[in-house]
């Protein structure tokens, strides 16, 4: 019989962001999001970047993710994350105006690199998945 709960570890290279047993978890995977609950086949599967949502007793939990690799093992996800936040440590004004920043180079007339072009991507993408990470939260704390 399958376990009801699954261990969830998401670590960044600076600390565990998230050490909890949960109902069922959703990752960014490169090919859209895969929903985990117990039970969940074996699975390595790179990650992009984007948001995490925890699902514990009816609670959402939310953190936005810098790419990296998840594992599902025996009911143990392991997600190994490039940068790892939860909703709560989002500074938005931060986020929004490296959102702005991101935009500006992007559009501006002066071409960059290739590989600037693609450093710029990213820290967009990781902008603007903080950023809905913070909007997911702040609407699930307001129906509570």
């Amino acid at each position: 019989m399958a376990s009801k709960k699954i261990q969830l570890k998401i670590i960044s290279p600076e600390r565990v962001v998230f050490d909890e047993t949960v109902d069922h978890v959703v990752l960014p995977s490169l090919a859209g999001e895969i929903d985990i609950l117990p039970g969940h086949t074996q699975l390595m599967s790179a990650l992009g970047i984007g948001p995490v949502v925890v699902f514990n007793e009816g609670v959402e939990s939310h953190l936005a993710i810098g790419s990296g690799y998840g594992e599902v093992k025996d009911d143990v996800v392991t997600v190994l994350a490039e940068t790892a936040e939860r909703a709560d440590e989002i500074d938005e004004e931060r986020a929004q105006a490296a959102r702005n920043r991101a935009v500006a180079i992007m559009e501006s007339k002066d071409k960059a690199s290739e590989h600037d072009q693609a450093l710029v991507s990213a820290a967009l993408q990781r902008s603007m998945a903080r950023l809905k990470v913070l909007e997911r939260f702040k609407k699930h704390r307001s129906h509570r």
